[in-house]
């Protein structure tokens, strides 16, 4: 398991945003052989949840937005660790995309943003079944809150930046009805 730790650190050191949710994506699925690994973060109001880091049979893949209801991913948004060693699609008859995919196992955790409410969830997805989740969980708790802080410092950035480009509009504006005011005189 240290190993694993190592590997997952290393790749991960000196990447900040989206090459940090790749890079981490990416490391621990190498780490836990899973065959789709994603971080995603919830949309509550629309009941859906976005990835933000990808990874398909071992390569980084575009992202996607998809409905949580009748899915795994409700019950890890409802702040659940979820483990399905198999027939997860049995399980969920309705979630047309584990079944479009053959996939047998599910392994899935929340993410908890600083007042510990369920931000988003890393999820793992195997076409075989699943024998030991206990590695996988212990790799996700171990990670969940260097990707939860992340994903907060982003969000904070991305708000900075709106409130400075806001404030700059403002300015802007302000100084465009003193230079009337003044050609006015």
């Amino acid at each position: 398991m240290q190993s694993q730790i190592r590997t997952i650190i290393v790749a991960v050191s000196n990447t900040y945003g989206d090459d940090f949710f790749n890079s981490i994506t990416l490391a621990l699925h190498n780490v836990i052989g899973a065959d789709y690994t994603f971080i995603a973060v919830l949309d509550a109001e629309k009941s859906i949840s976005k990835t933000i880091a990808l990874v398909a049979k071992g390569q980084i893949v575009d992202n996607f937005d998809y409905a949580l209801e009748g899915t795994p991913c409700a019950n890890v948004a409802d702040d659940s660790i979820c483990y399905y060693r198999d027939h997860v699609c049995e399980t969920f008859p309705k979630d047309q995309l584990l079944i479009d995919m053959h996939i047998e196992a599910y392994l899935g955790t929340p993410l908890h943003d600083s007042k510990q409410e369920v931000m988003g969830l890393i999820v793992s997805l195997y076409e075989e079944p699943l024998e030991d989740d206990h590695e996988v969980v212990t790799l996700f708790k171990v990670f969940s809150g260097r990707i939860a802080a992340e994903l907060e410092r982003r969000d904070y950035e991305i708000s900075l930046e709106q409130k400075v480009l806001s404030r700059t509009l403002a300015l802007s504006s302000t100084e465009e009805q003193l230079q009337q005011a003044q050609q006015q005189r």
